[in-house]
């Protein structure tokens, strides 16, 4: 399931991934799709977008601490350095606020859809 969702552009619904994999010897349930994708999500190797209508998409991204620019037109996904993110989140706990965990999308237009 993992090696069916690296390398996309865009993320991809549970319902979408399941019927890719149908008929192929990666096969599985729906439900146990759903169990798998939340799995990879807890450990950390998919991220997780609201897509429009409500749903929910998945995507594997590098492990390195980065940022996401998310097209609304294409739904496309690219992944930027995380730096400037980490250096404002070292300065919360001067303020109090004790950082668990962060996340970042920036919504827009890639180039192509402009």
């Amino acid at each position: 399931m993992l090696a069916a969702l690296s390398g996309r552009a865009r993320p991809v619904t549970a319902q979408e991934l399941y019927a890719e994999l149908r008929g192929t010897r990666d096969a599985v349930g729906l439900s146990t799709a759903y169990r798998i994708v939340h799995a990879l999500t807890d450990r950390g190797l998919l991220h997780v977008f609201a897509l429009e209508g409500g749903e929910t998409g998945y995507r594997a991204c590098g492990g390195r601490s980065h940022e996401h620019l998310v097209c609304k037109e294409c739904g496309d996904v690219q992944e930027v350095d995380g730096a400037t993110m980490r250096a404002a989140v070292a300065m919360l706990p001067t303020e109090g606020f004790q950082v668990l965990a962060h996340r970042l999308e920036l919504v827009g237009r890639c180039r192509t859809c402009q």
